[in-house]
């Protein structure tokens, strides 16, 4: 059994700015059913933020942040904020690209022993960097070509140890050919 308590506020009076700020509070009960208590407690919270810059550019950020009790394993957290440029060919509609950083961190305390919750133990925890760039190229009607470059950078720490910083990147393409309507 849960219940789940939304409040949200989007903004679009003005054609250049839009936005939205929402809010939600979460409550699983314990069952009866089970050995654990199972009860949790989370809230999200969720802003967004739209900037039309110009007839084919956007500026794009956004947050979002959760944070779960659970009854019998302790709390965890979690943050993204994402900013980000979005520019669409509006005079042609043949060029699409989405550039984007992002940095998400976490605190996580729901996997320590109940005994060991409030004295001080060592949550694990987690810093991510990515970098990406996403463009999409429409050269004709039945051609459609999409890339995609980006780099990932994480820091962890698992019960207090250090885990060796690390990276990633990823370099791919997408050609897309539209034989009719309905066959690609």
């Amino acid at each position: 059994q849960a219940l789940a308590l939304v409040s949200a506020v989007d903004y679009t009076a003005d054609p250049l700015w839009k936005g939205l700020g929402r809010l939600e509070w979460r409550r699983i009960w314990d069952s009866d059913a089970t050995l654990i208590n199972e009860q949790q407690d989370s809230w999200l919270s969720t802003l967004v933020v739209a900037r039309k810059l110009d007839l084919n550019w956007t500026a794009l950020a956004r947050n979002y942040f959760l944070w779960a009790d659970f009854a019998a394993t302790g709390s965890r957290w979690q943050d993204r904020f994402q900013i980000g440029m979005a520019y669409r060919d509006t005079d042609r509609n043949r060029v699409n690209a989405l550039a984007k950083y992002e940095f998400l961190t976490e605190n996580d305390r729901s996997a320590l022993p109940t005994a060991l919750v409030g004295t001080g133990a060592n949550p694990s925890k987690r810093a991510v960097n990515v970098v990406s760039l996403l463009a999409d190229w429409h050269p004709s009607r039945p051609w459609w070509l999409t890339g995609r470059i980006a780099g990932k950078s994480a820091a962890e720490t698992f019960d207090g140890v250090d885990v060796p910083r690390y990276s990633a990147g990823l370099l791919s393409g997408r050609a897309v050919y539209d034989v009719t309507e309905r066959f690609d």
